[in-house]
């Protein structure tokens, strides 16, 4: 995921749910969408994308540990959850 402006991304969050390892700029934003089950490049540059790319393409065992991690990390991720939470936030604003 080459942003680095995003704070939450539903690309990232779809992605582990499936399985899929992901790369994503070392952002705040992204460290904790993540969960630390991505594989962060420090910043959105060409050479620094393809290197993660290549990296992950010929390891295995750090697609498989991304993957499964990334799937526990997608765990903690409902709209369910959600909807509680904001509703929450919305019920102690109105107090």
């Amino acid at each position: 995921m080459p942003s680095t402006y995003e704070t939450l991304s539903f690309p990232v969050m779809e992605s582990q749910a499936t399985g899929t390892p992901v790369i994503s700029i070392d952002t705040p934003g992204a460290r904790e969408n993540t969960g630390g089950a991505a594989l962060l490049i420090p910043r959105l540059d060409v050479n620094g994308l393809v290197a993660a790319m290549s990296r992950l393409a010929g390891d295995s065992s750090l697609r498989t540990e991304l993957s499964e991690r990334g799937l526990e990390n997608a765990l903690t991720f409902s709209w369910p959850k959600c909807s509680r939470e904001t509703l929450g936030i919305l019920e102690e604003a109105a107090h």
